[in-house]
């Protein structure tokens, strides 16, 4: 299992090489691009939405980088979030998530 958690993190890692690496206006495409990676077990036993270990990468929409933060939002929120401030759905909220996760954009 540890060889396919390592191979997932090294194939996001290489994606983020190359928006980073390609051209896009004055930036690049990661300045314009907002990834979520979320580990498929949080407690793989429990199949729990809670501890789990998240990735989001890229600049879209204001994202706060190179910071490692434990929040008790929910991934729900987190979409939420993602969505409104990334892709201006302007959402109330989203299936589970009554309010967006709040701390991860400027």
């Amino acid at each position: 299992m540890r060889d396919i958690c390592r191979w997932h993190i090294e194939e996001f890692a290489y994606l983020l090489a190359k928006l980073k690496s390609t051209s896009e206006g004055d930036g690049n495409l990661l300045d314009r691009t907002t990834l979520v990676y979320v580990h498929e077990h949080a407690e793989a036993n429990e199949h729990k939405n809670n501890g789990m270990s998240l990735i989001v990468a890229g600049h879209s929409g204001g994202l706060k980088t190179g910071l490692h933060t434990r929040t008790t939002g929910t991934v729900a929120e987190l979409y939420l979030a993602v969505a409104n401030k990334t892709m201006g759905a302007n959402l109330s909220n989203f299936p589970s998530a009554e309010s967006p996760l709040r701390g991860i954009y400027t």
